[in-house]
């Protein structure tokens, strides 16, 4: 009895002590570390305002409804395709916070919550 309540405490402290990212309870391993690249690899690209660059990490099947239930407003990766890059040539800077809560990966695909602080800076008809 006493072996297997030391082998479930060794199991518990060794759960407690696997490695995680620097200042997040997020595993790190090398799948974690590829949501996280990936995420930075936005984050640069939206920066520079670099259509191209945030459209190679955007799924051919994205759509995004805006959060309404108005058809108009929906936007599909073609439309997407179109509009990015007039949409980035009208700001002028972006700055982009994100901060990773959680990433979870199940085989071949991986969903990560994040915070994101957005600030942009536009040219408009009043300067």
């Amino acid at each position: 009895m006493k072996k297997l309540a030391w082998g479930a405490f060794v199991a518990i402290l060794a759960a407690g002590c696997a490695k995680r990212i620097p200042g997040t309870e997020i595993a790190d391993n090398s799948d974690t570390r590829g949501v996280i690249e990936t995420i930075e690899r936005y984050r640069n690209a939206a920066e520079k305002r670099d259509a191209s660059g945030v459209l190679s990490l955007v799924s051919e099947t994205y759509f995004d409804d805006a959060g309404t239930p108005d058809p108009n407003d929906d936007m599909d990766f073609e439309q997407l395709k179109k509009a990015l890059p007039d949409d980035y040539k009208k700001l002028v800077a972006v700055r982009l916070d994100l901060t990773i809560k959680k990433i979870n990966v199940e085989g071949e695909s991986a969903t990560a919550d994040l915070f994101f602080d957005n600030h942009y800076r536009m040219n408009t008809k009043k300067g």
